[in-house]
């Protein structure tokens, strides 16, 4: 068991070194469990320089980074969101609850919740173990990308095509901040956030699709990701 006196709590961007070390733990979790442990949005800030509103909780064994909770206390609706992870080498040692314990101590008398990428025993361990229940449950779908599709039937006026950084920026941040009102991480969006996204290494232009109304308006938006062999759109 390590100490709790050993757990780091700080606002804002990390220390470059210190990203960089969790960065390589996400990595570990990563190859280990077959997918990420945090989502896409706290990875980016991370590798980015962060968000001023994101509290973060570090352990360390020897020095190194072993643990690391990343604190989202934007949504004053649903209440402050923690996502956790601990080196695959590491695990076991009573870390996962030493950055929890961390977290709710440090959102005292709010309702914090855990987010779980993927539904393995160990995560169903330490939230259970730490009195969380189920509350959502998010559905990954898929279908075969070599079935036959139906003929897509637009509504009258409406065309898609393909996104235009050029014309096509401001529109969709207003879109987004509409559209995920009750979701502060994404209607938060700011240009910079969304030139971070169209720099990753699975964008493609091509893949991010816009429908614009008879009028010019824009009215949805369709985000294709390729990563690797993994293939899901949103």
């Amino acid at each position: 068991m390590i100490e709790p006196s050993k757990v780091e709590e700080s606002a804002g961007p990390l220390s470059a070194e210190d990203a960089a070390e969790v960065l390589a733990v996400i990595g570990a979790a990563s190859s280990a469990d077959g997918l990420r442990p945090l989502s896409e949005h706290a990875t980016l800030h991370l590798r980015h320089g962060g968000d001023a509103h994101v509290r973060h909780f570090l352990v360390r064994d020897n020095g190194d980074v072993v643990g690391y909770l990343h604190l989202d206390t934007t949504d004053l609706v649903a209440g402050p969101s923690a996502e956790v992870v601990v080196h695959p080498d590491k695990r076991g040692r009573g870390i996962g609850q030493l950055l929890l314990h961390a977290a709710i101590a440090a959102t005292a008398g709010a309702d914090l919740r855990l987010w779980a990428h993927g539904d393995s025993e160990s995560a169903q361990h330490l939230a259970t173990s730490m009195g969380f229940r189920r509350g959502r449950v998010l559905w990954q779908m898929r279908r075969s990308l070599y079935a036959p599709l139906p003929t897509a039937e637009l509504p009258a006026g409406v065309l898609v095509r393909a996104f235009d950084a050029q014309r096509d920026e401001s529109n969709l941040l207003e879109l987004n901040r509409r559209a995920f009102e009750n979701l502060p991480d994404q209607s938060r969006w700011t240009a910079e956030d969304l030139r971070i996204r169209l720099a990753e290494p699975w964008f493609d232009p091509n893949g991010l699709l816009v429908a614009h109304d008879a009028a010019g308006a824009m009215v949805g938006t369709h985000w294709t990701k390729v990563h690797g062999a993994q293939h899901h759109g949103e």
